[in-house]
C-alpha cells in the first residue's frame, strides 16, 4: 500500500493514513539533505581539483618565464570575490573585452578591479599570461598592480588595484560623461611619456625582453587626474636569452600590428614601437583607428596620416581640442616634434623596422617634449594670470580658502603673533623645564593682517583684500584660541 501526502481531509480513513504521509515527508527531507550534502561535497572536490590544476599551471609558467622567481601572489577564495562584487552584479561591470569582463568590487573596504575571463582554452592561456607578467610589474608606477588571484575556479579570477572606470578610449571617443574633462595637450603628452616608460621597462629591465603586443586605447586606464596605467598582459611574450626574436601566432588588432609581422610571425621589440607610434597618432589627432567617414583609401588611420604627409597637410590631423585650448611659445614646435616621432615609430616611408627608434629613445624624446610643454605652458599661464583680474582674484581666494589661509597662518606666523619658546624635555626628571610660554602679540597680529591686505590690494583690488582680511581674522582668532589652550595645558603640567 502506497504512502499518501495529503493530510487535509478530516475523514477517519484519511486520518488513519497520516503516519504513512508523515514518513514520506520525512524520507523526502532526508533525501534532500543527502543530495544537498553530496552537492556541497562535489563543489568542494571541484574547487580542490581546480586549485591543484591551476596551481600546477601557474608554477610551470613562473618557472618558464621567470625561472621560478617572482613576487608573492595573494590567494583569494571564490566566495570572497562573489561577495566583493555582489555576485558579479552587472551594475558593477566596468568594461567588457573579447576575452574577459572587469568588475568593480570591495575587499576589506578597499576598491578593487576583479577580472573574470570567459571560458575557453585560449582564455585559459591568456589568464595565466596576465598573472605571470603582471606579478612582476607591481613595483612600476605605470602598470596596474596585481593584488592576487583565485585558483578555485575553472579559469582563475584576477584581482587588481582599482584605477578608475575610464580608459584612454573613453576620454577620446567615449560618452559625454567621460568627456566632462577634455583631454588637453599636456595630459596627452604626459600619458604618452608614461606609456613609453612602461614599454621601455618591459624591453630593457629583464634578462628576457618582453614584447607587450597589445597596446591599444582600451588597455590604458586613467584616473581622475589623467594619470595613466597600462593593463592586460594577455598577449605578452618573452624573447628567449640569446635570441633576437620569437615566433608565435599573430595576435592583436589590424592596423596596430606592423605589416611585416603579419607576414613572418616573428616578434621583436620593434613590434611594440610600431604599435606605440599608432597610439601617438591617436593622441595627436583624436581620431579612431578606423573611420568610414574618410575616403575609402584613408579609412585606416595609418593610411590617412600617410596621405596627409604626402600632401603636406599634417596640421590638418591635429585634434580640435588641442587647437581650441590656445597657443603658447613653442607649442607648434612640440606638436611637430610629437608628430615626427610618431612617424618615425611607424617608419611610414620605408616600413622597415631598422628605421624605427628603440622604446628607450622614444621615451627620452617624449620626456623632452613633455618637459618643454610644461615649462612653456607655465610661463604663458603666469602671464595671462597677471593680465586677468578675475584669474588673480580666483587664485588668491583659492590660496586663502582652499588651503586654509596657508600664507596668513603658516608662512606669516612670525607676523601673526605666534611667539613660542619651545619647551625642552628633561629626560632625567621626566618633566618640562620652566622656560615655557606661549605669547599672542596683538601688534604682530595687526602687522600680519596689514601685510595680507596690502598684498591682496597689489594682486587684485581693495574689495578682494578686505574679503581676504575677514577670512584671515577668523583664522587668526581660531589660531589664538588654540595657542591659549596649549599654554594652559603646559602651565597646568
Amino acid at each position: 500500500m502506497g504512502f499518501y501526502l495529503s493530510l487535509s481531509s478530516t475523514h477517519r480513513g484519511d486520518r488513519e493514513r497520516v503516519p504513512g504521509g508523515w514518513c514520506a515527508r520525512a524520507l523526502y527531507r532526508i533525501g534532500g539533505m543527502t543530495t544537498c550534502w553530496e552537492t556541497k561535497k562535489d563543489k568542494k572536490v571541484n574547487k580542490e581539483t581546480a586549485f591543484i590544476r591551476n596551481g600546477s599551471k601557474l608554477l610551470e609558467k613562473l618557472v618558464d618565464i621567470w625561472d621560478g622567481k617572482c613576487n608573492s601572489i595573494r590567494r583569494f577564495s571564490a566566495t570572497e570575490l562573489k561577495k566583493a562584487t555582489n555576485n558579479y552584479d552587472p551594475r558593477k561591470l566596468l568594461t567588457t573585452d573579447s576575452f574577459y569582463k572587469l568588475y568593480k568590487g570591495f575587499l576589506q573596504g578597499r576598491a578593487v578591479s576583479v577580472k573574470k575571463f570567459k571560458h575557453g582554452d585560449k582564455e585559459y592561456e591568456y589568464c595565466f599570461n596576465d598573472i605571470v607578467y603582471a606579478s612582476k610589474m607591481s613595483a612600476h608606477k605605470s602598470f596596474v598592480k596585481l593584488l592576487g588571484c583565485c585558483l578555485e575556479t575553472q579559469i582563475p579570477i584576477l584581482v587588481f588595484e582599482y584605477v578608475g572606470n575610464r580608459t584612454l578610449s573613453d576620454c577620446l571617443w567615449g560618452s559625454e560623461e567621460a568627456h566632462c574633462r577634455p583631454l588637453l595637450w599636456i595630459p596627452r603628452s604626459k600619458i604618452a611619456m608614461d606609456m613609453a616608460n612602461a614599454v621601455a621597462f618591459l624591453h630593457a629591465a629583464f634578462a628576457k625582453p618582453i614584447v607587450y603586443r597589445n597596446m591599444k586605447p582600451t588597455n590604458i586606464l586613467l584616473d581622475d587626474n589623467h594619470e595613466a596605467k597600462l593593463s592586460d598582459f594577455s598577449y605578452s611574450i618573452s624573447i628567449p636569452k640569446g635570441e633576437s626574436h620569437v615566433s608565435d601566432v599573430v595576435k592583436g588588432t589590424l592596423g596596430l600590428i606592423a605589416p611585416e609581422y603579419v607576414i613572418t610571425g616573428n616578434f621583436k621589440e620593434k613590434l611594440d614601437v610600431f604599435n606605440f607610434g599608432v597610439i601617438l597618432l591617436m593622441l595627436l589627432s583624436g581620431q579612431t583607428l578606423y573611420d568610414r567617414s574618410r575616403p575609402a583609401e584613408e579609412i585606416l588611420l595609418l593610411h590617412h596620416v600617410k596621405k596627409c604627409v604626402e600632401d603636406d597637410r599634417l596640421n590638418k590631423i591635429i585634434d580640435s581640442t588641442i587647437i581650441a585650448e590656445g597657443a603658447w611659445p613653442g607649442k607648434e614646435q612640440q606638436l611637430q616634434a610629437f608628430a615626427a616621432l610618431a612617424l618615425r615609430c611607424i617608419s611610414l616611408k620605408s616600413l622597415k623596422e631598422e628605421d624605427r627608434p628603440s622604446m628607450i629613445d622614444v621615451s627620452k624624446e617624449l620626456r623632452k617634449i613633455h618637459q618643454l610643454s610644461n615649462s612653456n605652458w607655465f610661463m604663458t599661464y603666469w602671464t595671462n594670470w597677471w593680465k586677468s583680474k578675475d584669474l588673480r582674484t580666483a587664485a588668491l581666494l583659492q590660496i586663502f580658502i582652499r588651503y586654509e589661509c596657508l600664507i596668513a597662518v603658516c608662512m606669516l606666523r612670525p607676523y601673526v603673533g605666534n611667539v613660542v619658546k619651545m619647551c625642552q624635555h628633561d629626560s632625567s626628571r621626566g618633566k618640562l623645564l620652566d622656560n615655557r610660554r606661549v605669547v599672542i602679540c596683538s601688534v604682530d597680529v595687526i602687522f600680519g593682517l596689514s601685510f595680507v591686505l596690502v598684498f591682496s590690494m597689489v594682486v587684485c583690488d581693495l574689495q578682494t583684500g578686505l574679503g581676504v582680511i575677514n577670512i584671515g581674522t577668523i583664522y587668526v582668532s581660531v589660531y589664538s584660541k588654540q595657542c591659549s589652550v596649549v599654554r594652559s595645558a603646559i602651565l597646568a603640567d
